[in-house]
């Protein structure tokens, strides 16, 4: 099972990358995800707009549980959720290129990205992570993955009761390079 979703066509409809492309807007419904993926399904993700989205749930933008996902120049904004808002991985393949995750909100832990049991192949490369806010940890949390995170941007998330507002890694294989922190506050030092 294989799906591909691409947005940022422009009024002629032919193949982007287009200058002034428009971007296909997710908003989901109160109570709802903008993406459900289960069960081994390899999905691709390009130029959407996920935003606004408000549900007492994981993954309020895309959840995905035993697949894979390819997200590519896609932008995740003002989703407000209990934990793993913006993002929630589980179980496959996770690559994440060029994207953008930006004022996400959770009740618990992680506003932005959450990855567990992301399997080798898996990266996160080339992505912005900002004024992401949780009651938890905030930007991405890692746990039993094997991920390749490279040249990313963590800037002015906010972990409001916990120690980590960037990256939290919880057991896995992982290897961070060239990532760039700014600002990003914790409420606890850590222990």
């Amino acid at each position: 099972k294989s799906l591909t979703l691409i947005g940022g066509y422009d009024s002629t409809f032919t193949d982007p990358p287009y200058e002034n492309f428009m971007w296909v807007n997710i908003h989901p419904p109160a109570g709802a995800r903008g993406v459900y993926i289960d069960n081994n399904a390899n999905v691709t993700i390009r130029n959407f707009y996920f935003y606004g989205g408000n549900a007492p749930l994981s993954g309020v933008g895309v959840y995905v549980n035993q697949g894979s996902l390819t997200l590519q120049g896609s932008t995740f904004s003002q989703n407000a959720g209990s934990n793993c808002t913006a993002l929630d991985f589980r179980d496959g393949v996770l690559q994440i290129e060029d994207s953008t995750f930006f004022f996400n909100t959770a009740s618990g832990g992680c506003a932005a990205i959450c990855a567990v049991q992301a399997e080798s192949g898996s990266l996160i490369r080339e992505t912005e992570l900002s004024a992401n806010i949780a009651d938890g940890s905030t930007g991405m949390l890692l746990n039993t993955s094997n991920i390749a995170v490279e040249r990313n941007m963590f800037w002015e998330n906010s972990a409001i009761s916990n120690t980590v507002a960037g990256i939290r890694v919880d057991m896995g294989v992982y290897t961070l390079t060239n990532n760039v922190f700014i600002r990003n506050y914790a409420s606890e030092a850590p222990t």
